[in-house]
C-alpha cells in the first residue's frame, strides 16, 4: 500500500500538468470491447456516490492523492498493483452529465492514473448497462508528463446508467456511472 501511494503521490502533480484539460478530448476509433476485471479493494473516506450496479465512488482524498487531487471524488479499476484510479472533477453525483454541450458548471473531466505506468493509450468502450448500442469508444493519450496520467472529457450522449470498459497497456477494468440529463 505505501508503494502505492507512493506513485499515486507522484502522480498527483497531474492535474498541474492538465490545465488545458477542457481542450483535451480523444477521438473516436473502432476497437473490439475489453473484458472487464472487478475492482480492487482500497480503503477510503467512504462512499461519496453510488454510481449503478456495485460501483461507489469515493470520498476524497484518495489515499496518496496529494494536494493537487485531495478534493476530488475517485474509484479505483483493476487489480491491486495494476490499476487505475479515475479521479472525477465533478463535486457530486452525478459525476457526468449527457451531452456535448453542457452550462459552464458541470464537467465531464476524469483525469486517469495509472498505478505502475507502463505506456500507451487508455481505450474506453461506454455502452448503456446491458445494452450493446450506442457505444462510445475513446482512445485517451498519455500527458506528457508525468507518466501515466491521461487526462480525458468523457461525453456520453444519453442520460441512465453507463458501463465503461477501460483498457491500458498492462491491464483493464470496468465502472458504471449514472449520467445525469443536462
Amino acid at each position: 500500500m505505501a508503494l502505492r501511494a507512493a506513485r499515486l503521490v507522484r502522480r498527483a502533480s497531474a492535474l498541474l500538468a492538465c490545465a488545458a484539460l477542457a481542450a483535451c478530448t480523444g477521438p473516436i476509433v473502432t476497437q473490439p470491447r475489453p473484458t472487464a476485471v472487478p475492482t480492487s479493494a482500497v480503503p477510503s473516506a467512504g462512499p461519496v456516490g453510488r454510481g449503478c450496479n456495485d460501483t461507489v465512488i469515493n470520498a476524497p482524498p484518495a489515499p496518496g492523492a496529494g494536494r493537487a487531487l485531495a478534493a476530488n471524488p475517485w474509484v479505483e479499476l483493476g487489480v491491486p498493483g495494476n490499476a487505475v484510479v479515475a479521479y472525477f472533477f465533478s463535486p457530486r453525483s452525478p459525476f457526468l452529465t449527457a451531452g456535448a454541450s453542457l452550462p459552464p458548471t458541470v464537467s465531464n473531466k476524469i483525469l486517469w492514473v495509472e498505478e505502475d505506468p507502463t505506456g500507451g493509450d487508455l481505450l474506453i468502450v461506454a455502452n448503456p448497462s446491458g445494452a450493446t448500442k450506442p457505444s462510445v469508444q475513446l482512445t485517451v493519450p498519455p500527458a506528457g508528463s508525468p507518466r501515466g496520467t491521461y487526462p480525458s472529457i468523457v461525453s456520453l450522449p444519453t442520460p441512465g446508467c453507463w458501463h465503461l470498459a477501460v483498457t491500458w497497456a498492462s491491464g483493464r477494468g470496468s465502472i458504471d456511472l449514472v449520467v445525469g440529463a443536462p
